[in-house]
C-alpha cells in the first residue's frame, strides 16, 4: 500500500480554523497525540513528505522559512522533503522559484516511482 511508504505530514487531525491569511497553526495537541501513533503503524516508511510550514517546522532542525527548507532537497532526498503548501495562494512562490518546477519535481517524481515499483 502507497501509505505504507508515503506519509504525508501535513494532516494534524483537527478541525481548521480559518483567519485572514489562511489556516491557523494546528494545536500541539494533534502532533503530539498522532505523530508516534502513526509513525509506529506505518513501520516501513521510505519517504517523508512535509508539507507546508507547520510540519517542517515541527520536524526540520533550524527551520528558517519554506523556501529555505524546500532548497535544502538535495540533502534531504531519499528520506525526506520539504515541499510548499500546494494552496493556490502559494502561485508567486512557485513563479519565484523556477527552480522548484525545474529540478525538484522531476526528481522526487523519479523517486517516488522507484518507490512505487520496488
Amino acid at each position: 500500500m502507497i501509505l505504507t511508504c508515503l506519509p504525508l505530514y501535513q494532516w494534524h487531525f483537527a478541525i481548521q480554523v480559518k483567519e485572514k491569511s489562511g489556516d491557523l497553526a494546528p494545536p500541539k495537541i494533534c502532533a503530539q497525540t498522532w505523530q508516534q501513533p502513526l509513525q509506529a503503524y506505518f513501520k516501513q516508511i521510505h519517504l517523508h513528505i512535509l508539507v507546508g510550514q507547520y510540519s517542517q517546522r515541527y520536524y526540520c532542525k533550524n527551520y528558517k522559512s519554506v523556501t529555505q527548507q524546500v532548497q535544502q532537497w538535495p540533502s534531504m532526498l531519499p528520506r525526506r522533503i520539504a515541499l510548499p503548501h500546494p494552496s493556490p495562494r502559494n502561485q508567486p512562490w512557485r513563479a519565484k522559484n523556477t527552480w522548484f518546477e525545474q529540478e525538484l519535481v522531476p526528481r522526487l517524481r523519479t523517486n517516488i516511482q522507484k518507490l512505487i515499483d520496488s
